[in-house]
């Protein structure tokens, strides 16, 4: 019983780090419908609606992307029990090519 536990935790963990590696930096849309739920509501900070399922859920991986082509996620920690997973990680974009001095990258962690 404890076994089959500690592998659903680690299974949704897997799923959650493979959404932020594969989705997020890979940019792979394909696997947001077997990653989201169709019933999936999130909010976030940067975004005035929630976000509704899987078409919303590319709507926002697609806006963030073409607003920070050089976005990159890094999974630091998670903790998971049950269906819930939280995860601590860190973004950080590059700064956008030497032609365009004077402008920098930032890093933001939650």
């Amino acid at each position: 019983m404890i076994t089959s536990v500690i592998a659903v935790n680690e299974a949704n963990k897997q799923t959650v780090r493979l959404f932020f590696e594969a989705v997020l930096n890979d940019g792979r849309l394909e696997l947001i419908d077997e990653l989201i739920a169709l019933d999936y509501l999130g909010r976030v900070s940067c975004v005035e609606r929630p976000v509704l399922g899987p078409a919303g859920m590319r709507r926002f991986v697609c806006s963030r992307r073409r607003r920070h082509p050089g976005l990159c996620v890094v999974v630091e920690d998670q903790l998971a029990e049950d269906d819930r997973v939280v995860t601590r990680w860190r973004a950080a974009i590059a700064p956008p090519a030497p032609a365009e001095a004077g402008t920098r990258g930032w890093t933001v962690a939650y």
